[in-house]
């Protein structure tokens, strides 16, 4: 068994090592959150992707980060798609960013709900500057989801039978055009 005084000091040694590594926990996690929004800052998505995601682990409801990893999601070119659901959260929160309207379109568009994408474009429109929504090329973005709503009507699919190099002259004579509802007829190369 244990005497007084040694266990005493094993006590004190013991809650003297909570504190240290306490301490060192969060001075690594202030670490993480500068590193993080240093490359966010510098518009390096991608290696502020995983410090991100660590920060979410620590903090899932926290606006800022749920907002910066969905921007970091979409810009860094990785599961795009499932920036939505986060940058849905940070839309949701109080004083967060007005970019997130247009990040959240952004991924409704690459999602294919050109609908969604077309109302948080016009929410950015109404919390944004002019000139950011001007640089932006929002009304261009609304109007790219209003035509691919119309294409998304007449959608063809369309399927891949051989594969093969062609001369020009022999193109048109590949191709099977007796569904087709107009008359096709090769025009002059004019160079």
């Amino acid at each position: 068994m244990i005497s007084g005084p040694t266990y005493r000091v094993f006590i004190f040694f013991l809650m003297l090592s909570g504190v240290v590594f306490s301490q060192t926990n969060t001075a690594s996690e202030t670490d993480l959150k500068k590193k993080a929004d240093r490359f966010y800052n510098a518009q390096d998505y991608e290696p502020a992707l995983p410090l991100y995601s660590q920060l979410l682990s620590l903090y899932p409801k926290d606006a800022v980060y749920n907002y910066r990893y969905g921007v970091c999601l979409i810009s860094a070119g990785k599961d795009k798609v499932n920036s939505i659901s986060y940058l849905e959260f940070a839309s949701t929160q109080a004083n967060v960013d007005p970019d997130v309207w247009y990040y959240l379109g952004k991924g409704y568009m690459l999602a294919g709900n050109f609908q969604n994408a077309k109302k948080v474009f016009e929410q950015f429109k109404t919390l944004a500057p002019s000139a950011k929504v001007k640089k932006l090329e929002t009304d261009l973005l609304i109007s790219n989801c209003s035509n691919a709503e119309e294409l998304m009507k007449s959608r063809r699919n369309v399927a891949l039978m051989d594969a093969r190099e062609v001369s020009r002259t022999n193109f048109y004579s590949l191709y099977d055009f007796s569904d087709a509802m107009e008359n096709f007829c090769q025009q002059q190369i004019n160079f």
